[in-house]
């Protein structure tokens, strides 16, 4: 803040927006939150227009990832919690999940859920039933692949879930078909 309120930033980086994020992002870590050091960058980039964004990152050479994590957490952030599904906060990381966090109560919500998985859509018996597998122990078996997947992190969305299980359910089919023989 003092650096803002003496004009240094705005003079020497070009951040005029509001701190708001800034405050956000404290009051999180007062609560015991881990706000990863990118955070804090994303928070006087995210109030930017999109081309002094731009400007910015060519100035300072900032990564690129950050400036389109800016870009999404902008989007994210004013479109409300409603729209932080499961894909957008997947998107965002770890250090734009606290920007969007630190933005308003509902969305530290959303995103306190996502993090503890309680509010990640899970693949479930009945989305296999849809993908084409008959009912019976094989469900189980295929979900509990999927669980197994999740927890090895190569399952993070919902759409990746259904990939992986569609993926298992050719390959129990194709087996199938191979065993039934000519």
């Amino acid at each position: 803040h003092v650096m803002h309120d003496l004009q240094i930033l705005g003079g020497l980086y070009g951040f005029t927006g509001d701190l708001g994020l800034i405050d956000g992002l404290a009051g999180l870590q007062t609560d015991g939150w881990v706000v990863p050091e990118d955070a804090w960058l994303l928070a006087l980039l995210t109030p930017l227009s999109e081309g002094a964004r731009a400007e910015n990152a060519a100035r300072f050479d900032w990564p690129k990832r950050l400036i389109t994590t800016a870009a999404l957490a902008a989007d994210l952030t004013q479109a409300g919690p409603q729209a932080a599904d499961e894909t957008a906060l997947h998107r965002l990381g770890p250090a734009g999940r606290a920007l969007v966090a630190a933005a308003s109560a509902d969305m530290k919500r959303r995103v306190q859920a996502f993090e503890e998985g309680t509010g990640r859509q899970r693949v479930r018996g009945q989305d296999l039933l849809e993908l084409g597998l008959k009912p019976g122990p094989l469900v189980g078996r295929i979900l509990n692949r999927i669980a197994d997947a999740r927890q090895r992190g190569e399952c993070v969305t919902y759409e990746d879930e259904r990939r992986f299980a569609q993926r298992l359910i050719e390959a129990e089919a194709s087996r199938n078909t191979d065993a039934a023989g000519p």
